[in-house]
């Protein structure tokens, strides 16, 4: 959560009081200070990336698209919580990501474009799948683009998930997520079953793609690798 304060003289001050964080919960306050309203607006891409860093290491759920405001005026009477709109999504069955071997916490986290912060946010708001997977795709390539080198982004796809991570099987599950790209963004096609799996997917390997080198990265590759498997069985195994 993030909670906004207007102190005497205009000066930012947490005031925290009135929501409690239980002992030993999993529950985290965040809290981003700005002088004015227009410093917040400016300042909401960083809490967007303070939100989806968590969102992407930990689990969608470890972070709630829900800000609470605390506005506090001089010279008025009004004092009130405001909040924007809840937030729910399927990703919510997801379970967070609270390994200890090797220490989640301790994940190398690369910076990504704001475009793309901006793009998981909205992705992981959407209702549909068809919009969920457009939007988490475009910040997927605004996360590739950003890697170093002049090659275009399928280049640096394959290069990233063939030869950095050195997984075949992610690789062609990447090459697998461009074509369901395809089907969507030239033919507006797709299988809902099959598209909510590949939503999935792609909220995996945008995982990957923002860690560093690190133990943490190896165990999520590791992981990712078994769902892909997983997933061939299920398919072979299936009725015509």
């Amino acid at each position: 959560m993030f909670f906004l304060t207007y102190g005497p003289e205009g000066r930012p001050v947490s005031s925290l009081s009135e929501i409690a964080v239980p002992e030993n919960s999993t529950f985290l306050k965040i809290t981003a200070r700005f002088l004015t309203a227009q410093e917040r607006d400016l300042g909401r891409v960083r809490m967007l990336s303070a939100a989806n860093l968590l969102r992407m290491t930990f689990g969608i759920p470890a972070a709630r698209e829900a800000c609470l405001f605390w506005r506090s005026d001089e010279g008025r009477s009004e004092n009130r919580w405001v909040s924007d709109p809840a937030y729910a999504s399927f990703f919510d069955t997801q379970a967070l990501n609270l390994f200890g071997d090797p220490p989640i916490e301790e994940a190398k986290i690369r910076r990504i474009p704001d475009e793309a912060h901006i793009l998981i946010d909205k992705a992981l708001s959407q209702r549909f799948p068809e919009e969920a997977f457009i939007l988490l795709w475009v910040a997927f390539e605004a996360i590739i683009s950003a890697f170093p080198g002049n090659q275009t982004n399928g280049e640096k796809r394959k290069r990233y998930f063939k030869g950095t991570l050195m997984s075949n099987d992610a690789n062609e599950e990447v090459r697998m997520l461009h074509r369901v790209r395809g089907d969507l963004f030239k033919e507006g096609r797709a299988d809902l079953p099959e598209l909510s799996l590949a939503i999935q997917s792609l909220y995996c390997a945008i995982q990957l793609s923002i860690l560093e080198d690190c133990p943490q990265r190896a165990a999520f590759l590791r992981g990712y690798e078994a769902q892909i498997t997983q997933r061939r069985n299920e398919r072979s195994v299936a009725p015509n």
